[in-house]
């Protein structure tokens, strides 16, 4: 016959590891959504940052391309990128067409143009494809490298969060009824 103190003492690490167990769900999760970021970054948001760094309209345009590749196998054309309430920022279609504008604009430019002329041409796409704030970032849509699906992303994030609160929760107890 098991002593209550042994039986206790399963109960506790059964706990314990259902508490971990519970909030493992929640780790996966954030480091998928991290990949998700990543491939994005990879596809479109460093195509778009390369574009506008470039130093010559062939390479710019090469860039955007890429990107605008990117952006049509992820599907991002048109929409918008907030779950709840819209804003300017949010949408996609705009972002998605100023950059195939910018696009077209460099397949038009004149191979013959002078330097002032392509100096000109490459300051307005940086203009187009970056923000200047306290840091230089490009410009991207909110919650785009999740687009379309963020609202699945927003509400598998709250669920999984809330599971972790109470796997936590279950871990902390179990422990501190340790023997």
């Amino acid at each position: 016959m098991t002593s209550y103190r042994s039986r206790h003492s399963a109960d506790c690490s059964t706990r314990v590891t259902l508490g971990f167990l519970l909030i493992l769900p929640l780790v996966l999760f954030v480091i998928g959504r991290i990949a998700v970021g990543i491939g994005f970054t990879q596809d479109v948001g460093g195509r778009l940052k390369r574009a506008a760094d470039a130093n010559s309209i062939a390479l710019a345009e090469t860039e955007l391309q890429a990107a605008l590749e990117g952006m049509a196998s992820r599907g991002c054309t048109a929409g918008r990128s907030h779950i709840i309430w819209y804003t300017p920022a949010c949408d996609v279609g705009f972002w998605h067409g100023n950059i195939e504008d910018a696009a077209a604009e460099l397949k038009a430019f004149p191979e013959d143009a002078d330097a002032l002329t392509i100096s000109n041409q490459l300051m307005k796409l940086r203009e187009t494809l970056l923000d200047d704030g306290t840091t230089v970032s490009v410009t991207l849509p909110p919650n785009i490298a999740i687009f379309p699906s963020q609202a699945a992303w927003g509400g598998s994030a709250l669920c999984l969060i809330l599971l972790a609160i109470l796997g936590g929760g279950i871990a902390v107890v179990a422990l501190d009824a340790r023997p």
